[in-house]
């Protein structure tokens, strides 16, 4: 049995129905699956839905609420004519990036030619429930640090899923860093390293209480819900986490950070205590704490005035990437990379023109 197009299937499930054929159905339970897509036909063998997390799907779904768990039990009592069985049609999606998922879930390369078209396949991919194709399409990079001895992973934050992270040890280092395994794809679980493309954070830098981020807008609930789940990971194991609510303390010692275009050594970490790079330099103010000092007499006591003793200075990343780890047993937040700048000039520089 060997169905050539959507409609003869639809009636041969039509006219297996109507006249018991319990065979017959078994046979078209089992074989290709015919679906319309846009104005385009497509033959989809079903052992293409065999890789972990594809299945079940949009079509399976489906098809497995027309014919059963027991196809060849599956006959409804006393048709008068047969069932009005229309093909399978998925009119307001695209036939184009459909090929592109079918060719992926068969294990061929898919050509992704821009970030667009990758969200596009990634907009598809979750219509159908291609969960595992998915996670493949997902924007990603593993890398080899070799001076920590460990596998990383990069992901964006928003691509995190919180069933994915695990705590795992470094065989060069006394420490423990929590992994990312990509769901129904990986099988052994990275370094987790995540980036934040989105121009919703502030970095507050203090001479007296260090550095802590915030965050706005969608990162603000993604990255608390990512602490939250690693708060949890942490509680499993008996570890004490010092990252308790926004705004996070970070801790910026190892990071590289381009500040205002230029290369940003806070004086803090660097070994030279006599100088300060310009971004310091041209630190922006926000706040800060009063305190008194002496001055000059005044009817014979000293007089006292008013000076700045804590600058807050402002960071407004526009990239950065981070980890958590627990070294020394205090595990937090660790900038990594970033771009930002302090004032608006230097964000007026980077616009564009449309």
């Amino acid at each position: 049995m060997d169905p050539e197009n959507d409609a003869m299937y639809s009636y041969l499930v039509a006219d297996a129905l109507y006249y018991h054929l319990p065979k017959l159905m078994l046979v078209l339970a089992q074989s290709e699956i015919f679906v319309r897509v846009g104005t385009t036909q497509f033959r989809i063998p079903r052992d293409i839905f065999s890789n972990p997390g594809d299945t079940p799907n949009f079509f399976t779904i489906g098809f497995s609420n027309l014919f059963g768990a027991k196809p060849e039990m599956t006959f409804p009592k006393k048709l008068i004519r047969p069932l009005p069985i229309a093909p399978a049609a998925v009119d307001n999606r695209s036939a184009e990036l459909f090929s592109d998922l079918i060719g992926g879930l068969s294990g061929n390369f898919i050509d992704i030619k821009s970030e667009a078209h990758r969200e596009s396949l990634l907009k598809e991919a979750r219509y159908y429930r291609f969960r595992g194709l998915e996670q493949k399409l997902i924007k990603h990079s593993i890398n080899k640090n070799l001076e920590r001895g460990i596998e990383e992973i990069v992901l964006e934050l928003r691509d995190i899923r919180a069933n994915g992270i695990e705590l795992i040890s470094s065989d060069h280092y006394n420490e423990k860093f929590v992994g990312y395994k990509r769901p129904f794809v990986d099988t052994v679980s990275r370094e987790l390293i995540f980036q934040i493309n989105e121009e919703e954070l502030r970095l507050m830098r203090s001479d007296t209480t260090g550095y802590h981020l915030s965050a706005t807008g969608n990162t603000a609930n993604l990255l608390e819900t990512l602490v939250a789940a690693v708060r949890i990971l942490f509680t499993i194991h008996d570890i004490k986490y010092k990252v308790t609510e926004m705004p996070y303390e970070v801790s910026v010692e190892d990071a590289s950070m381009i500040i205002d275009g230029k290369e940003f050594t806070d004086p803090i970490y660097s070994s030279s205590t006599t100088s300060q790079s310009p971004a310091v330099k041209e630190e922006t103010t926000v706040s800060s704490s009063l305190e008194e000092e002496p001055s000059a007499e005044l009817d014979g006591r000293p007089a006292k005035r008013q000076r700045k003793a804590n600058p807050i200075t402002l960071f407004y990343l526009t990239k950065s990437q981070w980890r958590f780890s627990t070294k020394n047993d205090s595990p937090g937040l660790s900038l990594l990379r970033c771009e930002g700048y302090t004032k608006a000039p230097h964000k007026n520089a980077s616009r564009r023109f449309l």
